[in-house]
């Protein structure tokens, strides 16, 4: 082998044994993301909620599944951060998600606040498993 195919093998050697280190980090990594959601019923005024799912759609349905009402539907979800439900007056809301819990919370008290009155947070889940009431 002369020095051109002699360095283009060593590369070809090299981006293989790259993309072999990546597939076999990949998995580990996507292990590693949380998830949390919350649902919510206009109509009857509650709230389910779910943290620390390893997938949004886990996530998703374990919130659907502790809201009652038959108008429940998940409103927010988060992956490694914060999720937050606000609901005011004839069960008006505003939601929002978030890296930081109390910009979450600001920031479904302004959604909230451009839809009823007298809005107060009634979750905030962080996908690592934190709830605040």
């Amino acid at each position: 082998m002369n020095p051109p195919q002699r360095t283009r093998r060593r590369l070809e050697i090299l981006i293989a044994a790259a993309a072999v280190l990546l597939a076999a980090a990949a998995p580990a990594l996507a292990g590693s993301d949380k998830y949390a959601a919350i649902a919510y019923s206009p109509n009857t005024g509650a709230f389910g909620y779910s943290s620390e799912c390893p997938t949004r759609t886990r996530a998703e349905k374990e919130a659907l599944a502790k809201c009652m009402g038959d108008d429940a539907q998940v409103l927010v979800w988060a992956r490694n951060g914060w999720c937050c439900l606000a609901v005011g007056d004839d069960h008006g809301y505003g939601y929002s998600w978030a890296d930081d819990k109390e910009y979450a919370k600001k920031l479904a008290l302004s959604e909230c606040g451009k839809q009823t009155g007298n809005c107060k947070i009634a979750v905030a889940v962080s996908s690592d498993g934190e709830v605040e009431k």
